[in-house]
């Protein structure tokens, strides 16, 4: 069990950095208006093949690795519960989010248009609020986090720092497409 777990922190941990570049790429390309499409799918689709990879060992590890009786329901609590939640959420919206542009130029002047939009600032607030709940999870999984004050000071400087990451976002995202699609 400690493998697949400790297998699934170093796996977390590296689609979180793959996908802050990613993030970071699109959101300065959004600002500066340069775009390399290299880079852009790269980054993207290492980010969900991580992610992928990640969904299956955190899946593995909560039927095939958890004795239902006595320790999945005791870990069930509301970090557990928004942490699969948001999951779940990113995991619906990734389709959407992969074809976002494409679905924005097929849609402006209706009603899809400001759905894709809306599925783009719920995607990202429910990335940032994925990972602020999960970080030090995976840093505890490694054993590079031992110390309760120290989790606990992580935990609520990520959980200030992911509104505030998906506020920016949102703002810069939805600026930009209106630019770019003439609303």
């Amino acid at each position: 069990m400690n493998s697949v777990k400790k297998a699934n922190g170093y796996i977390s941990l590296l689609s979180i950095i793959l996908m802050l570049a990613h993030a970071v790429y699109q959101l300065v390309s959004y600002v500066i208006f340069y775009y390399n499409p290299v880079i852009s799918k790269v980054l993207g689709y290492g980010t969900a093949a991580l992610i992928l990879i990640h969904i299956v060992l955190s899946v593995f590890s909560l039927v095939r690795l958890h004795d239902s009786s006595s320790v999945m329901y005791k870990k069930l609590n509301a970090r557990t519960l928004i942490q699969r939640g948001s999951g779940m959420l990113m995991l619906i919206l990734l389709p959407i989010h992969i074809y976002s542009f494409k679905l924005l130029g097929m849609s402006v002047g209706t009603i899809w248009y400001w759905l894709v939009e809306a599925s783009q600032v719920i995607f990202f607030a429910s990335l940032y609020t994925h990972v602020a709940i999960s970080f030090t999870r995976a840093l505890i999984s490694l054993g590079w986090l031992t110390d309760d004050r120290k989790r606990a000071s992580i935990d609520r400087f990520l959980i200030i720092l992911a509104p505030i990451a998906a506020v920016i976002t949102g703002f810069i995202i939805v600026r930009t497409h209106l630019m770019l699609f003439g609303h």
